[in-house]
């Protein structure tokens, strides 16, 4: 067995083979969705720009940031966007289009190595000093129900080459890397060889790679896991199912005796474990928005982000825990993943109800016995919200105490306060004495539809109540947290 400091060694030595030497951590900030509230860390980022901001993303579809982006140009920061051309053109994607009706300073980035490449970068500079990537991109999904991770960094150095990247995709000339500032190595595929500085991070493992992963084909990646896992290191892949189903990568990783857990997001119908990051040997973070496959790695315009540094790698072992805690939670065993001790002292909770029941003006609230639940009142409950992308999947997020167990509810309240409860009785919760991270998922439970009258069988005449016929009446017992049907 190695000591730590053969171990630190040995993994420095081996990314000396294709990325310049890593120093100390400089400190970072991670986000992850569902979790954590991504959308708001890019916006309080976003609102420190004095000077510029140069975003590059591969899916714009939340107009939140078409307001920020629009104050801040009112501000007199000057304001610039790539975005990626193909997927600009689908017809459900409109926002690159009022972008540039307001006159935004907006590039559609047509990358054509490949018939599959994309431009599919989801970073932003601002002040020529902050960068902020992952697989975060700006749409409703990915902030609601996805499964992402958002990193924040300030290091000038670093943001230097992400604008020369940024000024490549409009035209400019493309500088090649590798770039290293401190902690941090960054890689831009197609031209920094990407899977080359994977590899050597691979190879220079001597206890631990775990790695999360939305596509995972490329097959020298998935050869270097299984190597990896046969010399006895402990290595552990999530991979998103719909993607797995088509590639064979995953079997080759397990077959050299690695742990792999193919999992499913089904929060939403296009909903996804869009996770793209690796820790190894419980120091070194690998993220960006580049999948680990054949065409992102090759042809796509991808960042792959190096960060020697503990703590954001302990950051990134708690989600890769919670990835494990809910879809394989039989495996999830909290010390191995950093909650030892006492953990956090808080659960975040994500709350995804279906409900297509509302009527105009009503919106779904998560009430429970639990006083951030609202203590059974829904005047104080946990307001849930839907968006076109998603309806009728409604979401929300809450915090509660590590360890908090509750009852709980769905009502339907209207803006007057008028309420009707779900039928059924109370759900439970049980919430990890360790602050693991929980998913709240639940159909909304509505009396069933009432039999057509013959009136409204017939010719469907105005008047005929068939408008209403979906939806309940009010509940006729209004004693919440009893625990009875019809509550």
């Amino acid at each position: 067995m190695f000591g730590r400091r053969t171990q630190r060694a040995a993994l420095a030595l081996a990314l000396l083979v294709a990325l310049p030497p890593l120093a100390r951590g400089q400190g970072a900030e991670a986000s992850f969705s569902p979790w954590d509230d991504c959308e708001a860390q890019a916006l309080a980022v976003l609102d420190r720009a004095r000077q510029t901001v140069d975003v590059a993303q591969y899916n714009v579809r939340n107009d939140v940031f078409l307001v920020k982006l629009a104050e801040l140009r009112a501000r007199g920061v000057r304001v610039r966007l790539v975005v990626d051309a193909k997927n600009a053109a689908n017809p459900w994607n409109v926002l690159d289009d009022v972008f540039e009706a307001q006159g935004f300073d907006i590039v559609r980035h047509e990358n054509t190595r490949h018939p599959y490449a994309i431009m599919h970068h989801k970073f932003t500079v601002v002040d020529g000093t902050w960068v902020m990537t992952g697989s975060y991109n700006w749409n409703e999904t990915a902030q609601r129900v996805n499964d992402e991770n958002l990193v924040v960094l300030r290091d000038p150095a670093l943001a230097a080459a992400y604008t020369r990247e940024f000024e490549a995709l409009r035209g400019g000339p493309e500088v090649r890397g590798p770039t290293t500032s401190g902690s941090y190595t960054v890689r831009f595929s197609p031209r920094d060889d990407a899977r080359g500085g994977l590899i050597a991070a691979l190879r220079g493992a001597q206890r631990r790679i775990r790695v999360a992963m939305f596509s995972f084909t490329d097959g020298p990646l998935a050869r270097e896991l299984a190597a990896a896992a046969r010399r006895g290191v402990a290595v552990e892949l999530v991979v998103e199912e719909k993607q797995a189903r088509n590639t064979r990568a995953d079997e080759t990783v397990a077959a050299g005796g690695a742990t792999v857990h193919v999992v499913a997001n089904r929060s939403s119908p296009h909903s996804a474990m869009h996770q793209k990051f690796a820790v190894i040997d419980d120091r070194l973070v690998v993220t960006g928005a580049c999948n680990w496959t054949f065409t992102a790695l090759t042809h796509s315009n991808e960042d792959v982000l190096f960060a020697d540094d503990p703590a954001l790698a302990r950051a990134y072992t708690r989600a890769f825990g919670e990835l494990v805690a809910r879809y394989v939670p039989q495996a999830f065993d909290p010390d191995a993943y950093g909650f030892e001790g006492e953990g956090r002292d808080t659960i975040r909770l994500n709350l995804v109800v279906r409900c297509d029941r509302t009527r105009w003006g009503e919106a779904v609230v998560l009430v429970g016995e639990h006083p951030a639940l609202g203590g059974w009142d829904p005047a104080r409950g946990v307001v849930l919200t839907t968006h076109a992308d998603l309806f009728p999947i409604w979401t929300g997020k809450a915090t509660l105490p590590r360890g908090a167990s509750t009852a709980w509810k769905l009502v339907l309240r209207d803006a007057d306060g008028n309420v009707r409860w779900e039928e059924g009785w109370d759900r439970t919760f049980d919430g990890s004495p360790r602050g693991v991270a929980a998913l709240l998922d639940a159909d909304f439970r509505a009396p069933p539809e009432p039999a057509p009258t013959p009136d409204a069988a017939g010719a469907g005449h105005a008047g005929s109540g068939a408008a209403d016929a979906t939806t309940p009446a009010p509940d006729p017992v209004a004693t919440p947290g009893s625990g009875q049907p019809g509550q």
